[in-house]
């Protein structure tokens, strides 16, 4: 929508080619050639915010806008907060529809979905606070 000059796609697989993803794209996307950019090199939410940081620092940019999805929006701003401190962060959380019902949790799916989410996010936050208490 115009709202950054370029899009980072972090961990994506190795046979994925810019082409292929700009296909899969429903409207207009000859334009999109010039300004999404691939990495290759994550594998995880942690992997993807070093990975990002690294290509943050290098287009020397200040501020970036955080896209993933509204359940995952926690843990990856713990992630991107830890390996690009000085980087200020819009996030644009990708609301998933399957969450949002008032009985989400009764479907096993999503309750397993949002449990291991919660869990990860535990595991994440534990060793930040251990490191930023040994950095005082």
């Amino acid at each position: 929508k115009g709202a950054a000059p370029l899009l980072f796609v972090s961990g994506v697989h190795p046979d994925v080619k810019l082409s292929e993803l700009i296909n899969l794209w429903k409207k207009e996307h000859q334009h999109l050639q010039c300004c999404v950019i691939l990495g290759y090199e994550a594998g995880n939410t942690a992997g993807n915010a070093i990975e990002t940081s690294r290509w943050i620092k290098e287009k020397g940019y200040q501020t970036i806008r955080l896209v993933t999805s509204d359940y995952h929006m926690p843990r990856t701003l713990l992630n991107f907060s830890i390996s690009a401190p000085d980087i200020a962060i819009i996030p644009h959380p990708i609301a998933t529809p399957e969450i949002r019902t008032l009985d989400w949790w009764r479907i096993p799916e999503n309750f397993f979905m949002i449990t291991r989410e919660y869990n990860k996010f535990i595991l994440a936050y534990l060793p930040s606070q251990i490191i930023r208490t040994l950095k005082r």
